[in-house]
């Protein structure tokens, strides 16, 4: 009889926004495993995250701050700092086996963690090193995203996607995974219960909660386009809007400065993650520049009109619920690298982009008052991105104002690549979507494809060639290291496509247990052939997409062939 696991370790030493990710995940794993323990390991300054989380048994945490402040300070030994880290590591080891240890944050601290945990656990998700400090693969999904994401500016998975693939579970609609209070629940309820009573009229209200902040000044709502937005929802009778912050002095100085400019008349509300799950569960729907409170909506499956700014990570860590959009300033202005938008007065100034109206106009599709944006105007440089399911989870489209389709392209390609990689199969939904491009464009970027792949196979037929030839010799040592070099370069190549199978390749090798050439000839011919297949699911999934492509010409020939059939346009920015 199979017995499921029973203590259960998940290792995340993130943020806020990637704790709450892994909630998803958790609460997954439990319905799937109802009699497992589950622990949790977090940085001390984000226990909130985790405190606020179902299904979560026991919370370990490790106090950063205060080991950098050991490690930092010249007063101090560096004996204290490792002392510490020892302590707060014992504890995971403490009369305590682990089933299994899920490691969700690819870096080198948690690695080192999971690796430590080895002779106390009996199965690890995720990386870990082993006894040479080489990376151990628990499968395809924790290469992915621990070597490739990590190299790709426009994810074609996000993390919610990866972290229960490597969990081997799935996105699961039911349940709530987040902590609530009953005397919260209550009085939030009744108190939102009055306010619809009392400015019930001709129409329903639809509560709006807005967060007046993010982490950083630059990922907010400028202030004139969030008094305009806050303006449009107080003058339209089926809107009330509420504002929300966090209980800090500093979102109580930005709330009272919004409620100056309307006679203090706005309903306020600051609450903790605990406190903000019982709000959100009462709003009809949200807007929020700040990326937790945007998870835990998520996670409730509250609509939202996220506002991506910033170097918040759009397609790692966008929303998942399928009753929520995305509005951003155009992919191809903005980076994802914090160093770089703090140093840039540019990638700052972007979140000037985004006007009230743009917002406005979100909140009335995920609302339904209306079907598309068809009669909208998305200001210039905005797009509106909506999930989409298909076999590996949610990504995401854009649905309205200007976007790039060859990024896009590039961006769902991979993701078909992935999807073909990890299943064996094609998902014919995301590429009848892709197939809709412009068809020029879709044509020119499969003959490049054919291209680079054509290039890359002889590449590697010489790398090959290298291999099986390979001697003690100097001279046959240079050919194959030469030939790999060369092969290693599709690793910077400017498609995401060809990009993927080359650095996948890369981990593999580097991953190997030996230094020694020689000895390890016959691994590296097995990765050499992997690579081999692996171009194979290129083929395969440019051959499928034409196929799509074909399909699609001839439907449409047929539809604007019929009596009475007219031409219909879809507005598209290029």
């Amino acid at each position: 009889m199979k017995t499921s696991p029973t203590n259960i370790l998940f290792i995340n030493l993130k943020r806020y926004g990637d704790i709450f990710n892994m909630a998803h995940t958790i609460k997954a794993y439990k319905q799937d495993n109802p009699e497992s323990k589950i622990s949790v390991l977090v940085f001390k300054e984000f226990v909130k995250a985790a405190n606020a989380i179902n299904h979560i048994d026991e919370v370990f945490t490790i106090d950063r701050e205060q080991i950098l402040t050991f490690k930092k300070n010249q007063i101090f030994s560096d004996g204290l700092a490792l002392n510490l880290f020892e302590n707060e590591i014992h504890q995971l080891k403490r009369d305590t086996h682990w089933d299994i240890v899920f490691n969700y944050s690819n870096d080198c601290v948690s690695t080192h963690i999971t690796s430590l945990l080895k002779e106390h656990s009996t199965k690890h998700m995720g990386i870990r090193f082993n006894s040479y400090c080489n990376v151990e693969y628990s499968n395809e999904w924790a290469l992915l995203f621990n070597d490739v994401l990590t190299d790709l500016k426009y994810s074609p998975v996000s993390f919610v996607d990866t972290y229960n693939q490597i969990a081997t579970t799935e996105l699961k609609d039911e349940g709530i995974p987040l902590k609530t209070k009953e005397e919260y629940n209550k009085t939030t309820h009744l108190n939102f219960s009055e306010i619809r009573r009392m400015e019930e009229g001709e129409c329903e209200i639809k509560i709006i909660g807005v967060q007046v902040s993010a982490s950083s000044n630059y990922k907010m709502i400028p202030r004139s386009e969030l008094i305009a937005l806050i303006d449009e929802l107080y003058m339209t009778p089926e809107y009330f809007p509420v504002l929300l912050g966090a209980p800090t002095e500093r979102d109580r100085e930005i709330i009272n400065d919004i409620n100056s400019e309307f006679n203090n008349s706005l309903v306020s509300i600051e609450a903790d993650f605990i406190a903000l799950s019982s709000v959100l569960l009462n709003l009809d729907a949200l807007v929020t520049p700040d990326t937790s409170v945007k998870h835990v909506a998520d996670l409730l499956k509250v609509p939202t009109v996220e506002i991506s700014l910033g170097e918040s990570p759009l397609f790692k860590q966008g929303t998942m619920n399928l009753k929520s959009v995305i509005v951003t300033p155009h992919i191809s202005l903005r980076s994802f690298k914090k160093k770089e938008v703090e140093g840039s007065r540019e990638l700052k100034d972007l979140n000037y982009k985004i006007k009230y109206t743009d917002i406005i106009s979100a909140l009335q599709y995920i609302m339904g008052e209306i079907s598309d944006f068809s009669n909208e105007k998305i200001s210039h440089d905005v797009t509106i991105y909506q999930p989409h399911t298909d076999g590996i989870g949610r990504y995401l489209m854009p649905i309205a104002g200007d976007f790039n389709e060859k990024i896009e392209l590039e961006r769902l390609c991979a993701r078909a690549l992935i999807h073909y990689k990890t299943t064996n199969k094609d998902d014919l939904t995301l590429l009848d979507k892709i197939s809709t491009f412009d068809s020029s464009l879709l044509s020119n970027w499969i003959e490049h494809q054919k291209n680079a792949i054509t290039d890359t196979s002889r590449d590697l037929l010489a790398t090959l060639r290298g291999i099986i030839q390979l001697t003690n010799e100097k001279s046959s040592i240079n050919n194959f290291l030469q030939a790999l070099a060369v092969l290693f370069e599709r690793c910077d190549d400017a498609s995401d496509f060809i990009k993927i199978p080359a650095i996948r390749f890369r981990s593999r090798l580097e991953a190997l247990n030996t230094s020694d050439l020689s000895a390890s000839a016959k691994e590296v011919e097995g990765l050499l052939y992997e690579y081999k297949s692996d171009i194979q699911f290129q083929v395969e999934v440019i051959k499928t997409l034409q196929e799509r492509m074909r399909k699609n010409t001839t439907t449409r020939t047929r539809n604007t062939s019929r009596p009475g059939a007219h031409d219909g346009t879809i507005a598209r920015g290029l």
